[in-house]
């Protein structure tokens, strides 16, 4: 019962006006990472390599300094709760770029060449 809670993020989900954060990073990085943030609240699956992080709200989220928290120790984060207004504003997803970037692109246009479908709601541009 207690590791399904944990899986689930059921600790984070009782306060509705805080951002959710789903971070990846090598599993030693977990600690730090979290950390970072004494203004959130949080916990670790997976050995640490799976962050669950809940921020107060603010205009960009956190993102820029999740990201750049992030992308030091090699990993990428996942906006889970926020309001649509933020949502709007910030991508959901680790922007990717170079390549991969491309890729998504790619892989996306193919899907929705008219760009229909969600614009802009997965990454600013697609």
């Amino acid at each position: 019962m207690f590791w399904r809670e944990i899986g689930n993020a059921e600790p984070l989900a009782a306060e509705t006006k805080r951002l959710v954060w789903k971070i990846s990073v090598p599993p030693a990085a977990g600690p730090a990472v979290l950390a970072a943030f004494p203004e959130g609240e949080g916990f670790l699956d997976w050995g640490g390599g799976l962050v669950w992080l809940a921020l107060p709200e603010s205009p960009d989220a956190g993102a820029q300094k999740i990201r750049s928290a992030v992308g030091k120790q090699g990993g990428h984060a996942t906006l889970i709760r926020a309001p649509a207004a933020i949502r709007a504003s910030v991508d959901v997803f680790e922007p990717q770029t170079g390549p991969l970037g491309a890729l998504a692109g790619r892989v996306k246009h193919s899907f929705d060449p008219e760009t229909i479908f969600n614009p802009g709601r997965l990454y600013a541009g697609l």
